[in-house]
């Protein structure tokens, strides 16, 4: 009799342990979702003329830091097939400007054994302006000055992703944006709109 109680407990202990395994499996994310800055140097614009035509010559060019998203899936339990990308960077306008979005989405597949990236698009978020004055009438005199202008400021992101219509992987940084984020998306917004990243290829 005491063989089948204990044999009872731990038949038990057994069935609720593949339960809570279960559970946690159940709750795991099909795929894993990294989400990390880019920043580059657009290639520079410059504006050559000359305030007189014999002799002086000013020349101005500028270059733009741009800071993007990438945004890699990877490590899918199984092929996943139609995975819809959505972000939303929040950002302000140089001075008194006022926050807005950049918005944007993809549908994608997932292989097992493959990453997919996705880039985000570019936010200029400063502009270095260089001026260089050269005077004819006099070859070694010549003068340069550099300015920087401001460029949009980065508040946050959200990064969410949609396997099979349902919300499995949501990525915020920082946390306390996410409000402020959706309230956002609910209301129009106003303003010059950032064009969306250019199209890519179709994952296999």
């Amino acid at each position: 009799m005491r063989r089948r109680v204990g044999g009872f407990r731990w038949l038990a202990l057994l069935v609720v342990a593949l339960s809570l395994k279960g559970n946690l499996l159940a709750q795991a994310p099909p795929l894993e979702v990294q989400v990390w800055p880019a920043v580059q140097q657009a290639r520079p614009s410059g504006t050559r003329y000359s305030t007189d035509p014999y002799s002086d010559e000013i020349a101005t060019s500028s270059q733009r830091t741009l800071t993007s998203y990438t945004i890699q899936l990877s490590r899918a339990m199984m092929p996943l097939s139609g995975v819809k990308v959505r972000w939303a960077i929040l950002v302000q306008a140089p001075g008194p400007g006022r926050l807005r979005l950049v918005q944007g989405e993809r549908i994608c597949n997932v292989p097992i054994r493959d990453a997919v990236t996705i880039k985000t698009q570019a936010v200029t978020t400063s502009v270095t302006v260089r001026s260089t004055a050269n005077y004819g009438e006099y070859p070694f005199n010549s003068g340069s000055t550099v300015g920087a202008e401001p460029g949009y400021q980065i508040k946050g992101y959200e990064v969410e992703v949609f396997v099979g219509g349902r919300l499995a992987v949501l990525k915020v940084d920082p946390p306390s944006v996410q409000q402020q984020i959706e309230s956002m998306r609910a209301a129009p917004q106003q303003g010059p709109a950032i064009p969306p990243p250019p199209p890519q290829a179709p994952a296999p």
